[in-house]
């Protein structure tokens, strides 16, 4: 499955656990990757991000996730191809990923985890 684009607001709830119902493994790619308000987002064992596909989709060169207000993002075992900026009052959470995200940044109150170290300049 291949999802352009892709935000939630309000209190919208999206988990997509690897099953065949729900096209797993999947690659979710966008320019605007987006969460906020109270969203709860949940990916697993998917890519997420198309910085990759930059030389042929020019549009893609700005790959990103971008997560805030009091938006709860968990990523679980995914290759990510992209970087997150965290805002507010966001949480994100980042458990066994395969790649990390080419970045991290946060912003205000947003709190960030994850199982393994991030280089990243705003961590």
């Amino acid at each position: 499955m291949q999802i352009d684009i892709l935000l939630l607001l309000a209190n919208t709830f999206l988990h997509a656990p690897r099953s065949p119902e729900v096209y797993q493994p999947s690659e979710v790619y966008s320019d605007w990757m987006a969460a906020a308000d109270r969203a709860e987002l949940t990916v697993k064992h998917s890519t997420v991000g198309a910085l990759r596909l930059a030389a042929s989709r020019p549009d893609l060169a700005t790959s990103q996730v971008r997560l805030g207000g009091k938006s709860h993002t968990i990523f679980q075992q995914v290759r990510f191809d992209c970087g997150i900026v965290a805002t507010d009052q966001a949480r994100v959470e980042i458990e066994q990923s395969s790649v990390p995200p080419k970045y991290v940044r946060k912003s205000g109150n947003a709190f960030v985890r994850s199982d393994a170290p991030l280089t990243s300049p705003n961590l």
